[in-house]
This record gives C-alpha cells, sequence and structure tokens, in this order.
C-alpha cells in the first residue's frame, strides 16, 4: 500500500495517531484517508481505527490530524469533485474504547461547530474570490464575517 501526506499527533496520554491517504495504484478517484494510532510510542500500530471514504467516484485525500486546547482529536482531509474539507472530533483520544466497530467514535466537524453556534462557511475558490474580502481583521464573504479561517491542508 502506498501512502502520501502522513500527519502525526500524540495525546495529551501519550497515544499516537497517524493518518495518511492512499488507494488505487495512484492519485485518483477512490482514493480514502486512514487513521490508525500507537499505544507503544510508535513501535508498532493498529488497524485502521478510521477511514474516510466517499467512494470510488471521489477522493479523500491530504488528512490533518490536530489535538486541540481541549485534548480532543482532530481528523480533517479533503473531498474531491465537491472540493470541501470534512472531518470528525473524538472527545476522549485516550479512552480504553474509542472505536464502536465501525471506526472511531467521531463527532461530525460541522455537527459541533453547530452545537456552539459557531457560524462557519463551506466555501469554495471561486466562491472566495468572487466575494471574499478582509474587513478589520476578519474574513468576510457576503453578510457574514468570521475570525478565524481553516485552509485545506490542499492549498497551504
Amino acid at each position: 500500500m502506498w501512502q502520501l501526506v502522513p500527519s502525526v499527533a500524540r495525546s495529551r496520554g501519550g497515544r499516537l495517531f497517524c493518518t495518511f491517504y492512499s488507494g488505487a495504484a495512484t492519485e485518483t478517484l477512490g482514493n480514502f484517508c486512514i487513521l490508525i494510532k500507537s499505544d507503544d510510542d510508535g513501535e508498532s500500530w493498529s488497524e485502521p481505527i478510521g477511514v474516510a471514504y466517499a467512494g470510488e467516484l471521489h477522493r479523500c485525500f491530504d488528512p490533518t490530524l490536530w489535538i486541540d486546547p481541549l485534548g480532543r482529536l482532530w481528523f480533517t482531509w479533503s473531498k474531491g469533485h465537491e472540493y470541501g474539507v470534512y472531518g470528525a472530533i473524538c472527545d476522549n483520544p485516550d479512552a480504553e474504547k474509542i472505536c464502536d466497530g465501525k471506526g472511531v467514535i467521531l463527532k461530525d466537524v460541522m455537527a459541533e461547530l453547530e452545537k456552539y453556534q459557531i457560524h462557519y462557511h463551506l466555501g469554495d475558490n471561486k466562491l472566495i474570490e468572487r466575494h471574499g474580502s478582509v474587513e478589520n481583521n476578519k474574513f468576510k464573504i457576503g453578510t457574514q464575517s468570521y475570525g478565524v479561517v481553516i485552509v485545506p491542508p490542499a492549498v497551504c
């Protein structure tokens, strides 16, 4: 299996997480992102505990991991043909059981933002180019202003 764009994060308890993307013989439709973990400082790694896959007509790529200030694990990735950034959050990455048999117990990033009434925008490059601006140190698109902008890894 080939691997591209690895990302590694260490939880507060010392557990390592790694993500990368792979798939068919090359970067193409059907690519997927894999999330694995290690409890022995990287000496051995688990089978996949999370997978971002959108089917053979799309591709998931450029995954990123981040442990936020609250200790939560963020697993984000880009999705081709829709050109969006998707993600999931694990509240307690050090828990004994973080899998439910289908993968990591994660929350949808957009649902988490909505829960805290945080405005977000899933803009694309064309929309931002046409309607985006910076005013008073905030990114503005339409009538909404944002103090934080998350740029997908593919754009950085």
